[in-house]
């Protein structure tokens, strides 16, 4: 039996003369010009039919290389992974050319409207540049709402932290009116949230003097961190009709922890609305009380 080394022998000198070689192993060769493998094969042609083109199979270890016919030529496979190899490792070199050019990239945020450090801080570690307000910016940051006109003027490559009209549900008196439509929209589906009023649009006062044992939780409209909240039983000395209030009928039998009362807060991003699109932070917070709960009473309510 021939050795590989023979039938790469073979293979050159049969592919130069153009012959057909007569040995009994699988050799190529050519038969009407196309490489084939010389297996006893029988070829009958009539003068009037036109050429038969006739390609055997090729061994395990040879495959076929080049893009034209007259290009084609017969390579070792492991030529062949040699070079595959090559081109991939070009490839991975140009993809981490690529990855660095676009670390380098320089992006631009605007906070002249912020007063908070830490959105200065963590721009600053994600490699933003700070600009001014006129300058051409790519994330806009601000502490107070956005008008539509401001949006509209906006470039598609740029983003800001607020969508148009979400006063809407950031403040209390607002959130509380859009939520009383939808209880009255959907009364089965909002049995969750308590009933509630706006002050002094709303007409709290008939609500309370026939409900006289009920408990209220009494807010600011616009405030926040839990400043001028006050718990009452008696809503129609501890509360003004005039004042800017958002009442609620007070939960007085919560979930507890230990005894303890407790909230969970869960940061996400709201990146668009239509379609609608959230991104959840991993990590939340979790708020306990100091004291443990008591009931509200006369005693420890305004």
């Amino acid at each position: 039996m021939a050795t590989t080394g023979q039938r790469q022998s073979r293979i050159s000198s049969s592919g130069s003369s153009g012959g057909v070689s007569s040995s009994e192993d699988d050799v190529p060769s050519t038969v009407l010009g196309k490489p084939t493998m010389n297996k006893a094969v029988e070829l009958s042609l009539k003068d009037t039919e036109d050429p038969i083109e006739f390609q055997a199979p090729l061994p395990d270890y040879y495959e076929e290389a080049g893009e034209s016919d007259d290009d084609r030529r017969i390579l070792p496979r492991a030529i062949q992974s040699s070079a595959s190899g090559t081109i991939e490792d070009e490839n991975d070199n140009r993809k981490q050319q690529l990855t660095k050019k676009k670390r380098k990239r320089v992006h631009y945020i605007c906070v002249s409207m912020c007063k908070y450090e830490c959105v200065r801080r963590a721009a600053k570690r994600l490699n933003f540049r700070e600009v001014a307000d006129e300058d051409d910016w790519n994330v806009y940051w601000t502490d107070t709402s956005v008008g539509i006109e401001r949006v509209a003027q906006m470039k598609k490559w740029q983003k800001i932290n607020h969508f148009p009209g979400m006063s809407e549900i950031c403040r209390k008196d607002s959130l509380t009116r859009n939520m009383s439509r939808m209880v009255k929209m959907f009364p089965k589906d909002y049995t969750f949230y308590p009933k509630a009023w706006c002050l002094p649009a709303d007409d709290f006062a008939k609500y309370y003097t026939e409900k006289k044992y009920k408990t209220y939780i009494s807010k600011p409209d616009v405030g926040c961190q839990g400043r001028g909240i006050f718990i009452t039983k008696n809503p129609g000395r501890d509360i003004k009709p005039t004042d800017n209030f958002v009442i609620q009928v007070y939960v007085n039998r919560p979930f507890l922890l230990d005894g303890f009362k407790f909230d969970l807060r869960v940061y996400v991003a709201v990146t668009s609305c239509d379609p609608f699109r959230i991104f959840v932070y991993k990590d939340g917070l979790a708020r306990f009380t100091t004291q443990q709960y008591e009931e509200p009473s006369n005693s420890n309510c305004v």
